[in-house]
């Protein structure tokens, strides 16, 4: 039973890493994924940039004045990851279809949190899911495969 979940873990691993590159081919070449500003009269420009980090820019002067791992940005800068998750609304930054080398076909998501997800188009069912900010490594006790799927069943 353990070589089961072992090699679940070990599929999940690598759709994840598929579901990452295939993501990073669609981020722009300033690595920006999504930017708001704080408010129509102010200077601070929050954006959300590849791999993972939530920038905070003054559009005057154009300096950074924070640069936060998504990780920690409900710590150190709850007012920006509040309006970047707000603004989002809950619906992916980026989002792509690909196809597997042995022919199935997944949608790989990144969330305002810089979650990557990675579904089967098929079933929708999740498959892999990162740790914020690190599209390329597996959720720490993330379960492909539960005891439950390996019980016998009766047809």
């Amino acid at each position: 039973m353990t070589k089961a979940i072992e090699a679940a873990r070990d599929a999940a691993e690598q759709r994840q890493r598929w579901g990452a590159r295939e993501l990073e081919r669609l981020v722009p070449s300033d690595g920006v994924l999504r930017s708001y500003r704080v408010s129509r009269t102010s200077n601070v420009l929050v954006q959300l940039v590849w791999p993972g980090i939530l920038r905070e820019l003054d559009t005057s002067t154009g300096e950074v004045l924070a640069d936060t791992p998504v990780a920690l940005m409900f710590e150190l800068r709850p007012q920006a990851a509040a309006l970047l998750m707000t603004r989002a609304k809950g619906k992916p930054v980026l989002r792509t279809e690909f196809w597997t080398p042995q022919g199935s076909k997944l949608i790989a998501y990144m969330d305002a949190a810089g979650v990557v997800c990675v579904r089967s188009a098929r079933t929708k069912e999740l498959l892999a899911v990162s740790e914020p900010g690190e599209p390329f490594r597996l959720r720490a006790g993330f379960q492909p495969l539960k005891p439950e799927d390996l019980r016998p069943s009766l047809r």
